[in-house]
């Protein structure tokens, strides 16, 4: 192995997206089983979220140089759609605390409707 073409280009980086990654399956794994709870549900789905986007994030900083263009844009683009998916499931967990109903409706419509718009800022803009 070469200084020109190092084995992970971002060790530090890539090496601590993958803790997150390992960490956030594991506290969503246990969230998750919290069955009786859409709070906890949401967490859970957040820290699995955020555990994909660690899992991506790492790769992009480890050995997203040694990549195609094609497949480092769909990896970045999928990394930035995770980490928003997530802020948005913890927004949401929080929400639900002052909403009920249709109230809970309109909240998944609109983070349905702010991730899609999300997606297609970066789509064009990144």
């Amino acid at each position: 192995m070469s200084e020109k073409h190092p084995l992970l280009y971002e060790p530090t980086t890539a090496i601590t997206d993958y803790i997150i990654f390992i960490l956030g399956i594991t506290f969503g794994w246990f969230t998750l089983s919290i069955q009786d709870s859409q709070f906890h549900q949401l967490w859970g789905t957040s820290f699995i979220t955020i555990a994909i986007g660690a899992l991506l994030g790492g790769t992009t900083h480890g050995f997203g140089p040694k990549l195609s263009q094609i497949p480092r844009t769909i990896i970045w683009r999928a990394t930035l759609i995770f980490v928003a998916a997530t802020g948005l499931l913890l927004a949401m967990s929080t929400a639900l605390v002052f909403v009920t109903g249709k109230g809970e409706d309109a909240l998944y419509i609109t983070a349905g409707v702010l991730l899609i718009s999300f997606y297609n800022r970066i789509r064009t803009q990144d």
